[in-house]
C-alpha cells in the first residue's frame, strides 16, 4: 500500500527547510504556521526569514511573506517584482534593455540635480553618483522616481523576464497581470499591490486590503483568512476556517518574538541589537542560534537543533574582490567533522551595465562541481562534476533547447502556444562517441495546459483527463490499464483511487488535512497495480521532467 501512495506522492505537499547561502552570507528559514488544504489552492500562511534583507513588513524586521509579493515601474519604463516582500528580484522589460536605455535614465537625473545647484552637489559627487546608479538599479530608480524621470506604460504593453523569457507582464488600464510558465497568474493593482493569484484551472485567492494592510485573503471557495494588526502595522492575528487561529507578538515593535501556529504549537524568537536573528525556539525546547559578523552582516556561525555547529569563513579576490570571492563552511557533530566545503564565485558585467552571477565552483566533500551560467536566463550553460560535463543551449526564450553530456544528447521542443514541451529527442552515445540508439517522446495538452497525452519510442502510452478543478480525474496506460482518482472536497485530496474491475483504495483524513488511514478490501494487488501505473506515467514524462510544469 506503501508503494501505491508513493507513486502518486506528487499530489501532496512537501517543506523546505534552512540554509545559510555561501554567495552572500545570508541565513534564510521558512515556518508554516497554517495550512489549510482545499479544492483549489491551499491557504497557507508561510514566513520566511532573511538576514540579510532590510524589508520590514507585517511579520517584522527581515521576514516577508508571498502575500507581501509586490511590483513597480522603474526608470527605463521596466517592471521590476520583489518576490516575498523584500526577496530576489526579477525585471521584466518590453525589450532588452541597453546600455544606452540605461545612460539616458543616469544622464536625465544628472542634468536635473545639476540643475538645482544644491549646496554639496559637485562634479566629482556627481561622477561618482553615475558609476553608482550604473550598477545599482534600484537607487536609479529611487533617484528616476525623486527627479520625475519616467517612462509612460502603454495599456496592452507586454513585459517579458530579462526582456526575452517566457513568463510576462501585460498592462491592462487598471491592473498589471504576471502570467506565468505554468499557466498561473498573479495580479497586480497600479500601486504594484498583489491583488489576485490564479492557478490555470480558474482556482484563485483574492486579496482585500484595508488601505496599506492586507485585510483578507479568500478563495473561489469563499474560505477566508482574516488579519488583524497592532497600531504600528505588524500583523497581531490571523484567522482562517474551522476556527483555525495564529498569534504573533513583537518585541522592540518590529522583532517578531512569539508566534502561536494553527495548531496551537509556540515558537519564539531573539535578536540582537541590528534585528539580526539569533536564536529561534521550537515547541519542544530544542532551538537554532545564529553567529555574526556584524560589521559586514555575514553569518559566522549556525547551530542546528541537533547542536551541531556550522563555522563560516569569506575571503576575497586580491584582484578583483567585488567580483570574485569564495566562502568555506566546517560542519561539526560533536568531535566529527562532517563537512569541510568550499563556494567560488564569479561575477561579470554585461553590456547594459548590471553585473550577473558568471560562475560558481563549489568543493563538497572533496567532490568539484563547476557551473557557468548564461548572462541574461541565469541559467546553467555548463555543469561540470568532477570529469563529467553537462551543457545546455537555450532558445531565444530562454526555454532549453539542448541538454548534452558525453552519453547522450536531448532535443526539446516546444507547444508554440503555452510554451510546454511537445518534443523530446534523446540521442545517445558509447565512450568512443558513436550514436548507438535514439528515442523519442511526445506529449501533448488540453486547452488549460494540464498534459492529457504522452507517449515514447518503448511503446510506453499514458492518456489523461481531470476534473473541472483541474485535479488528475483518470489515468490510462498503454495496456488500456486505467486509474480512477476521486477527491475529498474538504482538503482537494484523493480519497478514492480505483482500478475498475480490481478494486479500490480508500484514503481517509485527519482533521489537519495528514493522511489517517489507507485500505482496500480487496488486498495489496490493487496497490500494486495503481502503483505501476503510476510508475509508467513517470516513466513517460521522465525525458521532460524539468521542463513540464504538472
Amino acid at each position: 500500500m506503501k508503494k501505491a501512495l508513493a507513486a502518486f506522492a506528487f499530489l501532496f505537499s512537501a517543506q523546505a527547510f534552512a540554509l545559510v547561502d555561501m554567495k552572500n552570507a545570508n541565513y534564510s528559514n521558512t515556518w508554516i504556521d497554517m495550512d489549510v488544504p482545499g479544492s483549489g489552492y491551499d491557504l497557507k500562511v508561510v514566513r520566511t526569514y532573511n538576514s540579510r534583507s532590510l524589508f520590514n513588513g507585517m511579520f517584522g524586521f527581515g521576514w516577508c511573506s508571498d502575500f507581501e509579493t509586490s511590483m513597480e515601474v522603474n526608470a527605463e519604463g521596466n517592471i521590476k517584482v520583489k518576490e516575498c516582500g523584500g526577496g530576489m528580484e526579477i525585471t521584466f522589460s518590453p525589450r532588452e534593455v541597453t546600455r544606452k536605455d540605461v545612460d539616458n535614465t543616469i544622464s536625465q537625473i544628472i542634468t536635473k540635480m545639476r540643475a538645482q545647484k544644491k549646496v554639496g552637489v559637485t562634479e566629482s559627487s556627481l561622477a561618482a553618483l553615475k558609476t553608482q546608479l550604473l550598477e545599482d538599479d534600484n537607487a536609479r530608480s529611487e533617484y528616476a522616481t525623486q527627479y520625475g524621470v519616467a517612462v509612460p506604460v502603454r495599456e496592452g504593453t507586454k513585459f517579458f523576464a530579462n526582456g526575452r523569457e517566457v513568463e510576462n507582464f501585460v498592462f491592462n488600464k487598471t491592473y498589471y497581470t504576471r502570467n506565468m510558465p505554468d499557466g498561473s497568474a498573479q495580479r497586480f493593482s497600479p500601486q504594484g499591490k498583489l491583488t489576485h493569484i490564479y492557478d490555470k484551472n480558474g482556482n484563485f485567492l483574492k486579496f482585500e486590503y484595508d488601505k496599506d494592510v492586507i485585510a483578507t485573503i479568500q478563495d473561489n471557495n469563499s474560505r477566508r483568512l482574516s488579519f488583524k494588526y497592532y497600531q504600528n502595522k505588524k500583523v497581531k492575528s490571523i484567522s482562517g476556517p474551522n476556527g483555525l487561529l495564529v498569534e504573533f507578538k513583537f518585541a522592540n515593535l518590529d522583532d517578531l518574538s512569539w508566534v502561536k501556529n494553527a495548531w496551537g504549537k509556540t515558537y519564539t524568537f531573539e535578536y540582537d541589537e541590528l534585528h539580526n536573528l539569533t536564536k529561534a525556539t521550537w515547541p519542544d525546547k530544542t532551538f537554532i542560534a545564529v553567529k555574526y559578523d556584524k560589521k559586514n552582516d555575514w553569518v559566522l556561525g549556525f547551530t542546528d537543533r541537533d547542536k551541531c555547529l556550522e563555522s563560516y569563513k569569506y575571503e576575497f579576490s586580491q584582484n578583483d574582490p567585488k567580483n570574485h570571492y569564495w566562502s568555506t563552511v566546517k560542519k561539526t557533530c560533536g568531535k566529527e567533522v562532517m563537512a569541510d566545503n568550499k563556494y567560488e564565485f564569479w561575477h561579470q558585467q554585461r553590456p547594459d551595465g548590471q553585473y550577473f552571477l558568471q560562475r560558481v565552483m563549489t568543493t563538497v566533500n572533496g567532490s568539484v562541481t563547476d557551473i557557468s551560467y548564461h548572462e541574461v536566463f541565469g541559467k546553467p550553460i555548463s555543469i561540470r562534476r568532477n570529469a563529467e560535463r553537462i551543457s545546455y543551449e537555450y532558445y531565444p526564450d530562454g526555454l532549453v533547447k539542448v541538454k548534452a553530456s558525453p552519453t547522450a544528447r536531448m532535443n526539446y521542443e516546444y507547444d508554440p502556444k503555452i510554451k510546454k514541451v511537445s518534443s523530446v529527442t534523446t540521442n545517445f552515445f558509447n565512450e568512443k562517441g558513436a550514436k548507438i540508439s535514439t528515442k523519442t517522446s511526445q506529449f501533448k495538452y488540453d486547452g488549460k495546459g494540464n498534459l492529457a497525452f504522452a507517449q515514447n519510442s518503448d511503446g510506453q502510452k499514458i492518456n489523461m483527463t481531470y476534473d473541472n478543478r483541474g485535479r488528475i480525474a483518470t489515468i490510462t496506460d498503454q495496456a488500456k490499464k486505467v486509474v480512477k482518482i476521486e477527491y475529498e472536497e474538504r482538503y482537494g485530496k484523493p480519497s478514492v483511487v480505483t482500478r475498475p474491475g480490481l478494486g479500490t483504495i480508500v484514503v481517509s483524513y485527519k482533521s489537519n488535512g495528514e493522511i489517517n488511514k489507507v485500505d482496500s478490501k480487496e488486498g495489496p494487488s490493487v496497490a500494486m497495480q495503481v502503483a505501476s501505473t503510476f510508475n509508467n506515467l513517470l516513466d513517460v514524462i521522465a525525458p521532460a521532467t524539468a521542463e513540464l510544469y504538472l
